[in-house]
Order: C-alpha cells, then structure tokens, then sequence
C-alpha cells in the first residue's frame, strides 16, 4: 500500500473513494455501492462532502491533489475520518477492520 497524501477540505483531512477501497481491500465500487445501500447512515458535511461545480474545479486546481481527481471528473466524494469509520464497520474485510481499529486510536 502506498502512503496516503494528506489533504484537507474544509478542515478536514479527507480520503477519496479510491483510497478507502485500498486501505480497506475491497474495490471503489464496492465502497459506492455501501453508501448507495447506507446513505441514511452519512451525513453531508460530517461523514462526507460532495463536490461538484465550481467547487470541484477548485479542488481539482490545488497542487498537492494534483494525482488524486480525474481530470473530467464531475463529482467527487471525500471521506472524512468519521465517514471512513462508518465504511469500515460496515465492510468487514480484515483490513477494514484493522483501519476501523486504526481510527479509534488516532
């Protein structure tokens, strides 16, 4: 597993969707496919943020993401620790459970 660049949105430091698949081996579309079958459980602006417009541009613009966003993406999803949390309960391979472990203490 490659180290994690750490980048922050609204204060927050934040995951994509691509990254919690890889921390938590399993695929992006599995991730997506538990917040469809979940979206309940997340809440906009504590668990995730989602990106588009003018706002996904600036994001996409920032230097330190530059590898991170699809140059053609038209939203994006950003996990904060919270909402990474709630994945790793929710998935149950091991290493979602080892991060889920990983979360509470740090």
């Amino acid at each position: 597993m490659q180290e994690v660049q750490r980048v922050k949105f609204n204060g927050d430091l934040i995951l994509t969707t691509e990254q919690l698949a890889e921390f938590y081996g399993t695929t992006s579309q599995r991730i997506k496919q538990n917040f469809a079958n979940n979206r309940s459980k997340f809440v906009k602006g504590k668990h995730f943020y989602q990106l588009t417009g003018e706002t996904l541009k600036e994001f996409k613009d920032r230097v330190e993401i530059f590898d991170l966003v699809g140059k053609n993406a038209k939203t994006l999803i950003l996990w904060t620790k919270r909402g990474a949390s709630r994945h790793s309960k929710m998935l149950g391979t091991d290493q979602a459970w080892d991060m889920f472990d990983e979360l509470e203490e740090n």
